[in-house]
């Protein structure tokens, strides 16, 4: 790697693996048939800025290659889920009126929380490989297709096991009663 932040991504880098590895997110196996697809990989590297343009904080990412999955033979659904920008200028003025706290919650390996139903299977971190074996997916992974509603399902079930509830306006806002 050459950059003049090699050090800083390294320990990012690190991070990131002891937590892929941590939660057991995939299973190395042996190649049992040709046929099957194995996507790549790659690494992703950003830097979080401040309002001032001072560096909070590096973070990478290890991701799927995903533009190789195809539609119904590694995914069935994909699903994107955004608040409408009215929908967040209504909260915050109302929260201003009402002198309401609002938190943002910022998560680290967002993905890397639920199980995965599909058999993927994508090539091991070249750095760590042991040969003659793939990685198997156990869960999610950054910019697997599937990724975004195994994320919504998991945090919808977290948000109504903590009684939130679902805007009857928007079905991707969510708030508390109490």
């Amino acid at each position: 790697m050459k950059s003049s932040q090699r050090n800083e991504w390294i320990v990012t880098m690190k991070i990131e693996i002891h937590d892929i590895k941590r939660k057991k997110i995939y299973s190395l196996v042996k190649q049992s048939d040709k046929k099957i697809k194995i996507l790549d990989d790659k690494w992703v590297f950003l830097i979080k800025i401040n309002e001032n343009n001072k560096i909070l904080k590096y973070k990478t990412c290890w991701i799927i290659q995903n533009f190789h999955q195809q539609k119904d033979v590694d995914y069935n659904k994909i699903y994107v889920s955004v608040v409408a920008d009215s929908i967040i200028w209504m909260i915050f003025a109302i929260a201003a009126i009402k002198n309401w706290h609002i938190w943002q919650i910022d998560f680290i390996t967002v993905f890397l929380n639920e199980l995965l139903h599909d058999n993927v299977y994508m090539i091991q971190l070249i750095r760590f490989k042991k040969e003659n074996l793939i990685c198997k997916l156990n869960q999610s992974l950054y910019e697997l297709k599937q990724s975004s509603q195994i994320w919504y399902k998991t945090f919808t079930k977290f948000l109504q096991e903590i009684d939130f509830e679902k805007s009857q306006w928007d079905a991707r806002f969510w708030f508390d009663r109490k």
